[in-house]
C-alpha cells in the first residue's frame, strides 16, 4: 500500500509507527480507512456514457457491452481493483438490487457485529437476469479478483425463463462480449491490491477510530490530503492521548463495539439519485400510491412483460445452477436474498402466484445445492416510505435491508473477514 504515498510521507509514517506500542492495531485499520477514503475520492467520478467505457488518460478504452450500467460498473470496479483490490463482499442483481442494498450501511452494520473494515461493492445492472449475473461473475470477473462472499439480491423476475431476456441478448451481441470471447478482459490489467489479515488478529476486532467527528474537525477529505490528515490524526490522537483517551480513539476487544449506523450517517455519505463509487444508486423518491398511479398506469400481472409465458424451468435456472457450481469451486459462499415487495405489487394474483412458486423453488434448491436463501419478500409490504415504486426500494428501504442482513447470523460473514 505504501506505493500510494510520497517518500517524505512514508518516512513520516514509519517514524510515527516505530514509536507506538500498538503497531499491529494501526496496520489492521489502515486498509479499511484507505478503502473509505478511496470511496470519497471516487465520488468525484461522473456518470459515464455507455458507448465506450473509461475514456480517460489512465484507463484504456474498452468496447461497450450494450449496457450503460454495466459499462459504468466496470469502470468503477476497475478503479477499486487498482486502488484497494477486490471487495470482500460482492452484491449482484438487477435494478432492484442496484437501489436495494446499500454497501456503506452494510459495512457499518457489520462493523457493529464485529467485522469492521470490510470492502463491499454493489455490482448490479439494470435488467439483469440470472444469465447476466452468471456471465458477470464467471466470464467478466477474473478469478484472482473475485470476492470472498457473493450476495445475489433480487427476485422472481430475474428467473422467468419464458420471457425474452433482452438484457442478456444485448450483452452477448456487444463488442465488449466479443472481446471477452476472444480472451480480452476489461479487468485483466487491473492490479489487485488485497490486504490480508489473520481472522484472529485483534487489530480487526471492534476498531473505531474517532476521526469522523465534525466537532473535532477530523472529517476526511480526498486523495493525498485525506491520507496526510489520517497520519496527523493517528499521530496526535494515539501518541499523545493514548492512555487517557484510548476509549475515544479505538475500541479494543472487551470494549463496546461501534454503534449501529443510523440513516442519517448513511445518507451523509451519499450523493442522492446518482451512481455511487460503491456501485449503489440511492433513490430518494418515496412511493405514494395516490400520486404514483396518477402518473403511471396500474398494469395487471397478466399484462406485465416480466411475467410473460412464466416458467421457472429453463435457461435462468440453469444459469443459477452454473453460478452456484462455480462459486463452490472457488470456495465462495453464495447467498440469495429475495428483496421486499410492496403490498400493491403482491396483491395481484398472477404476481403473487409467481412469487410463491419462486419461494418454493429457492427453498428446495438451497437445500439441494447448499447455498443460503433469505426471503425478505414480505418484510415491509405496507411501509410505502421504504419503496420508490411497488417493486423497487429507495435509499430508506435499502438502509433497512442492509441492516437486516448485517444482523443475520446465518450468513457466513466471517468468511469475508479473513
Amino acid at each position: 500500500m505504501l506505493w500510494l504515498f510520497k517518500d517524505k510521507e512514508i518516512t513520516k509514517f514509519l517514524g510515527v509507527m516505530n514509536k507506538l506500542p500498538i503497531l499491529p492495531i494501526l496496520w489492521g485499520i489502515f486498509s479499511g480507512l484507505l478503502w473509505e477514503t478511496t470511496l470519497a475520492k471516487a465520488q468525484t467520478v461522473p456518470t459515464l456514457p455507455g458507448e465506450m467505457i473509461a475514456r480517460n488518460a489512465s484507463t484504456p478504452a474498452y468496447p461497450s457491452f450494450n449496457s450503460q450500467r454495466l459499462d459504468e460498473q466496470l469502470f468503477l470496479y476497475q478503479q477499486m481493483l487498482t486502488t484497494v483490490g477486490p471487495p470482500d463482499i460482492l452484491i449482484v442483481g438487477s435494478s432492484r438490487s442496484l437501489q436495494g442494498v446499500d454497501p456503506i450501511a452494510l459495512q457499518q452494520g457489520l462493523a457493529h457485529q464485529g467485522y469492521p473494515g470490510l470492502k463491499i461493492y454493489n455490482f448490479s445492472v439494470n435488467g439483469a437476469t440470472a444469465q447476466v449475473i452468471d456471465l458477470v461473475v464467471r466470464r467478466i470477473l477474473p478469478q484472482n479478483q473475485l470476492p470472498r462472499l457473493i450476495i445475489f439480491a433480487d427476485g422472481v423476475r430475474a428467473f422467468n425463463s419464458g420471457r425474452v431476456d433482452r438484457t442478456y441478448e444485448a450483452i452477448v451481441a456487444s463488442k465488449g462480449y466479443q472481446a471477452i470471447a476472444s480472451g480480452i478482459n476489461p479487468l485483466a490489467n487491473a492490479t489487485p491490491g488485497r490486504t490480508t489479515t489473520s481472522p484472529t488478529d485483534p487489530s480487526r476486532e471492534y476498531i473505531n477510530l474517532a476521526m469522523n467527528r465534525q466537532e473535532e474537525g477530523n472529517v476526511l477529505s480526498t486523495g493525498y490530503q485525506a491520507v496526510n490528515q489520517w497520519f496527523s490524526t493517528v499521530s496526535t490522537v494515539v501518541t499523545e492521548n493514548y492512555h487517557r483517551q484510548k476509549e475515544r480513539a479505538i475500541w479494543f476487544p472487551g470494549f463496546e463495539p461501534p454503534p449501529m449506523p443510523t440513516l442519517e450517517t448513511a445518507i451523509a455519505q451519499q450523493s442522492p439519485n446518482l451512481m455511487q463509487p460503491t456501485g449503489f444508486f440511492p433513490i430518494t423518491n418515496r412511493y405514494d400510491p395516490t400520486t404514483y398511479y396518477q402518473k403511471f398506469p396500474r398494469v395487471p400481472g397478466r399484462y406485465d412483460g416480466d411475467y410473460s409465458n412464466f416458467t421457472l424451468e429453463g435457461q435462468q435456472k440453469a444459469a443459477l445452477s452454473s453460478l452456484i457450481t462455480y462459486t463452490k469451486a472457488q470456495g465462495i459462499p453464495f447467498v440469495f436474498v429475495n428483496l421486499p415487495l410492496n403490498q400493491d405489487y403482491l396483491a395481484d394474483p398472477i404476481r403473487q402466484s409467481s412469487e410463491q412458486q419462486f419461494r418454493q423453488m429457492m427453498v428446495a434448491l438451497s437445500q439441494q445445492r447448499g447455498f443460503i436463501f433469505r426471503d425478505l419478500g414480505n418484510e415491509w409490504p405496507r411501509e410505502h416510505g421504504n419503496f420508490a415504486d411497488p417493486s423497487h426500494l429507495n435509499r430508506y428501504g435499502a438502509f433497512a435491508v442492509s441492516l437486516r442482513l448485517a444482523q443475520d447470523e446465518t450468513i457466513p460473514w466471517a468468511n469475508a473477514f479473513r
